[in-house]
């Protein structure tokens, strides 16, 4: 993502990344040697939970290095790379002509202000973007620059389209026992009322705290807002990037099960079995996937 120019300070963590990926692709640096396995599982966990089809036109809404891009080329006829950074555009690009995939086409653009007529895309998937888009805008408020990124990704899909949307909890269990929150480098700011929070970020990182994260239920609050219907409310391990064991989040026993068989950390897994126990994941889970259709 490109930044706003009075809000500078507060670019993304992997903008440096994208610029070194560049710089090895162009050294010759093999595709599979960069890349990991977020796209395949992201498809994959798609096929498992709508079954399998093909897709007309999919977007991948923020597609960073395109990996969710390359994965879902091969279910869709045609897949839009969008994104506002365009070394990840030149990334997509490069990678697509060295793989001979010619249904990808890479795309500038502006999250809250879609470049697309109604009723396009069957297919939308947003991992790890939503909470980004607020620092392209640095005037707006960032939960309405979010609600109207949702509108618009609800006005370019088809009646009979899916969403999926991947981001962390706010009231994640792990952020609760001190864990520096990667948005903002901040620690405990995602529990903070959100003014609060602003104070925190501006006391301590002389910018404002704009990466605005959700819980279950103002998640679920705002996609219904924007028009949205919510099919399926899920988590994954080991993160909601790359999702390689996922748990509907109605069922306590599947979330302590996936939890249990990762490489989390002793305490961590413990944690887990213990809000799965007690019906609390819904409130200190690390992650949410979200499964949508667009409202009638």
């Amino acid at each position: 993502m490109i930044v706003s120019k009075d809000n500078t300070s507060n670019e993304p963590f992997y903008k440096p990344v994208y610029d070194q990926i560049l710089t090895r692709l162009e050294d010759g640096e093999p595709v599979d040697s960069i890349y990991d396995d977020r796209g395949v599982n992201i498809s994959k966990q798609l096929g498992v939970l709508v079954g399998e089809r093909s897709y007309e036109k999919t977007m991948d809404f923020g597609c960073g290095l395109g990996q969710v891009s390359v994965s879902l080329s091969t279910k869709s006829k045609l897949v839009v790379a969008a994104d506002i950074s365009k070394n990840a555009l030149k990334i997509v690009t490069k990678v697509a002509k060295m793989k001979n995939i010619n249904n990808i086409h890479p795309m500038l653009f502006d999250a809250t202000n879609l470049p697309f007529k109604d009723n396009v895309f069957d297919l939308i998937v947003c991992s790890g973007v939503l909470e980004w888009v607020p620092l392209s805008h640095g005037s707006c408020p960032p939960e309405r620059l979010q609600l109207n990124t949702l509108t618009e990704i609800r006005r370019v899909l088809t009646w009979r389209s899916l969403f999926w949307l991947g981001i962390e909890n706010r009231y994640c269990y792990y952020y609760l026992l001190g864990a520096i929150d990667h948005h903002s480098r901040l620690r405990f700011v995602t529990f903070l009322p959100r003014s609060i929070a602003n104070f925190y970020s501006k006391l301590v990182k002389k910018q404002q705290y704009r990466n605005y994260l959700y819980s279950y239920w103002e998640l679920m609050k705002i996609l219904r807002k924007s028009g949205l219907t919510v099919n399926k409310f899920l988590t994954a391990t080991p993160y909601y990037s790359n999702p390689k064991i996922i748990a509907d989040l109605s069922n306590p026993n599947e979330i302590g099960d996936i939890f249990s068989h990762t490489s989390y950390r002793v305490t961590y897994r413990a944690i887990i079995k213990a809000i799965s126990k007690f019906h609390t994941a819904k409130l200190l889970i690390p992650n949410f996937i979200v499964i949508c259709t667009k409202s009638q």
